[in-house]
């Protein structure tokens, strides 16, 4: 039962005007909505939920794609491919150097047909003497130089985990023979390569196989 507020008159709670004093009886505090209306009683529920907008994470230099295959920056991959191609010019001059060494009696007869380039004849005996002296040196660097380019070439396209401990050791080698030649430069340039390299993937090594 409701009260009318009008007269004081008990009515049923189903009328909604008093039959005494004739006042409205039931009042809406809230209007009906009309997409209320035409959607029914189950509308909150179709109404679409809002939710909040969360950015995709930052990709680090070494992160799994969708299909969880192991990608690399591209930032990251060009530094490994100039330290391949380096690496790689590198070794082939030792390797140049090495089989003139080998065959200094067919140079030294080319050179000895040019007397206009006695000077330069003068600095060819001179390279001779030097890798002559220095010859395990000349060979340790052919070969490391040889072993880091293809662990480079290892570490962009496996993405394995040896492949840069392999760098880290050929990069040590190097720098321990440049030390024992005298050449502290080249020496201090392959240890900012190696740990540039490192750097660069140590956040992303637990990804690598």
């Amino acid at each position: 039962m409701q009260t009318c507020y009008n007269c004081g008159k008990q009515v049923s709670d189903e009328t909604l005007i008093c039959p005494d004093c004739g006042a409205l009886v039931k009042r809406y505090t809230t209007p009906v909505r009309q997409e209320d209306l035409d959607l029914g009683p189950a509308a909150p529920e179709l109404q679409p939920k809002s939710e909040s907008f969360s950015p995709p994470p930052r990709r680090t230099s070494v992160w799994r794609d969708e299909m969880g295959r192991i990608r690399f920056s591209g930032l990251l991959t060009a530094w490994l491919i100039v330290c391949a191609v380096l690496s790689g010019y590198t070794a082939l001059s030792y390797a140049s150097l090495m089989i003139v060494y080998h065959n200094q009696a067919m140079y030294a007869d080319f050179f000895n047909s040019l007397p206009d380039f006695a000077e330069l004849k003068s600095v060819y005996d001179a390279l001779m003497a030097d890798i002559g002296q220095y010859y395990g040196i000349y060979v340790g660097m052919l070969i490391a130089c040889f072993l880091k380019c293809a662990s480079y070439i290892w570490l962009t396209a496996g993405k394995r985990r040896w492949a840069l401990w392999a760098i880290v050791a050929c990069n040590g080698v190097l720098i321990a023979l440049m030390l024992i030649f005298g050449n502290a430069a080249f020496a201090v340039a392959c240890a900012l390569e190696s740990g540039a390299t490192v750097l660069s993937i140590r956040k992303g090594l637990p990804l690598l196989r």
